[in-house]
């Protein structure tokens, strides 16, 4: 079994927290004792499966283990596999706490979303925060884009 916080439950499926407990009080979710360090709620993720709305493997889900324990390169990488799969509204809460917590590749994305407007409210000046915070991290392809954008690409 693999155990996520309900917090992630929440982010992966875009259910409400009411919702995951009475799915719990059915039984329809499994749920481990609060005796988990912080008394940090723990739900199956085999039984948000069909919330998820998409196929995962053994690899995915070692993945949300990750992003869930709160490392920034898994969550980074979780955001972007629920971009590739059609889910920006998700993809943004991953993304996001994966850039707050400096990752470049994160930063770039999420710049990226919002200037697209994807899964959040476009914003191109926030965007473009986030890809000059990923270029000043070294990020190759945010770093040609502020160049391009300030004329100094050659």
């Amino acid at each position: 079994m693999h155990l996520v916080t309900l917090k992630t439950a929440i982010f992966l499926t875009g259910l409400s927290r009411r919702t995951l407990w009475r799915r719990i009080a059915t039984g329809a979710i499994a749920k481990k004792n609060k005796d988990e360090p912080l008394g940090r709620t723990q739900v199956a993720l085999e039984g948000l499966m069909d919330d998820i709305g998409m196929s995962l493997s053994e690899e995915d889900m070692d993945l949300i283990r990750r992003a869930d324990n709160g490392e920034p390169l898994a969550q980074g990488e979780l955001g972007l596999m629920l971009l590739q799969a059609g889910q920006p509204e998700r993809a943004h809460h991953w993304l996001e706490q994966a850039a707050t917590r400096e990752d470049p590749d994160a930063m770039h994305w999420l710049g990226r979303c919002y200037i697209c407007g994807e899964g959040v409210e476009a914003d191109e000046s926030l965007g473009l925060s986030w890809i000059t915070r990923a270029a000043a991290r070294g990020h190759v392809i945010s770093r040609r884009q502020v160049e391009v954008l300030r004329g100094e690409a050659g």
